[in-house]
């Protein structure tokens, strides 16, 4: 038997669906509800529920707030170098594709039109982690004074006697 394939059984024409998508549809559906749930990780919460998968998001301290900059910063940084290999790589293969008179600077100039949007978001990530880094140093020197009292801790109490015996 292994190796084997089974013929599918033969339909009559009478019996015939003629609307096979439909059919699969609705199978898949009635598939995927009768299957038993899988235990493991509950997905990732959507809306209210994920405003502290940033770092620092619920920005209660200055440390905080580093770390929300820091973390914008980073995807920025790493979001800003796709986008602009994906732009390089839309503006090429648009060029390949020629024009109605099948001239090729004309597919070149429509290639740079449409990708040039691609490389404006390039350029707003790029902003992003400019204005995440600016936006910390902004509070630093906005806060300094009211930092410099938290970071100082409990004021210091005057100096005691030491207590000796005997005297």
């Amino acid at each position: 038997m292994a190796g084997q394939f089974i013929d599918p059984p033969k339909i009559s024409k009478q019996h015939a669906v003629p609307n096979r998508a439909a059919e699969t549809n609705a199978f898949l559906l009635r598939l995927a509800q009768e299957a038993p749930q899988q235990p493991g990780p509950a997905p990732a919460p959507v809306g209210r529920g994920r405003e502290n998968s940033i770092p620092g998001s619920s920005f209660a301290t200055d440390d905080d707030i580093r770390a929300w900059c820091e973390a914008v910063r980073k995807d920025s940084r790493t979001a800003a170098t796709e986008r602009s290999m994906d732009a390089d790589l839309l503006e090429s293969v648009l060029k390949t594709i020629p024009d109605t008179t099948g001239s090729r600077q004309g597919s070149r100039a429509r290639a740079r039109r449409v990708s040039r949007w691609a490389k404006k978001i390039a350029a707003a990530e790029k902003a992003k982690q400019k204005y995440a880094a600016t936006l910390y140093g902004t509070f630093v020197r906005e806060y300094e004074t009211e930092l410099a009292r938290v970071s100082a801790g409990r004021p210091k109490q005057p100096a005691r006697r030491t207590f000796q015996f005997g005297r």
